[in-house]
């Protein structure tokens, strides 16, 4: 029995030593094994001073990045708001002179119808002057001289002339260049680029035309004129009734004032 358990005991004996030996195996693989995980994990992780400055690396080109970035959009909002600012002072200048072209407008047919109006009057009174106050002239400037004449011609050749002071009056109209009985008409010389030659209406800020502002000007004018000229042609009419019953001084008086 001693023998028997003399074996059992160096069998465990040896079994304890060959786990002992197996534990320490297993020991030293395990440090060996965290020594390379620990090694492998700090070659993968860089030092921070190299994360430090990656990072700063980073954010400096970030930044260079950026700033070429806000000055393209910076420069193309510019360039929005010039475009902007340009087509709007486009439409008030726009604006401006098309109300500068009206204005121009209104203004050259305000002179047209004044240089019309004018060369009407200046045409009206050529023709009142070479059809009645130059005949009427030239009767006053002959004077007796045609009574005498004929009394001389009718002594010396015993013929009685058959012409009248009319017809004299026009036969000398008519041969006398400087007296002719058509008067010059004046034309409208318009401009190169004006190829209006008419009256045209022009209102005002009221409302109303100049022409007819004119017209009743001018229809005013005449209806005064013919007022004063029938109140002068009944006056002279009366005088004339008159001055043959009055005495001889009188009459002087009022031939006077007929004359008048």
């Amino acid at each position: 029995n001693l023998n028997c358990s003399l074996n059992v005991t160096s069998s465990e004996e040896r079994d304890i030593s060959q786990y002992a030996e197996l534990s320490h195996t297993c020991q030293r693989l395990l440090k060996a094994g965290g020594a390379s995980t620990r090694g492998t994990s700090v070659e993968m992780q860089p030092p921070p001073r190299k994360l430090k400055s990656t990072a700063h690396s980073s954010e400096k080109l970030l930044e260079t990045s950026a700033v070429p970035r806000m000055s393209e959009q910076k420069e193309a909002r510019r360039t929005e708001h010039g475009i902007f600012y340009f087509r709007t002072g486009l439409q008030k200048m726009s604006t401006k002179l098309s109300s500068r072209l009206k204005d121009c407008d209104d203004r050259l047919h305000e002179v047209r119808n004044e240089y019309l109006l004018s060369l009407a009057a200046v045409n009206a009174h050529l023709h009142h002057y070479y059809t009645a106050q130059l005949p009427h002239i030239m009767e006053r400037m002959d004077g007796d001289v045609y009574d005498q004449l004929r009394g001389h011609f009718t002594l010396l050749c015993d013929t009685e002339m058959s012409v009248t002071r009319e017809r004299n009056v026009q036969h000398f109209l008519q041969e006398a260049l400087s007296f002719s009985t058509t008067p010059p008409r004046l034309a409208f010389q318009p401009n190169v680029c004006d190829v209006v030659n008419v009256l045209q209406e022009v209102c005002d800020a009221g409302g109303e035309s100049a022409l007819k502002k004119e017209a009743r000007k001018w229809a005013n004018k005449v209806a005064k004129d013919y007022k004063i000229i029938s109140h002068g042609t009944r006056a002279l009419q009366s005088l004339e009734s008159r001055v043959e019953l009055l005495p001889k001084e009188t009459g002087l008086s009022v031939e006077q004032r007929m004359a008048e």
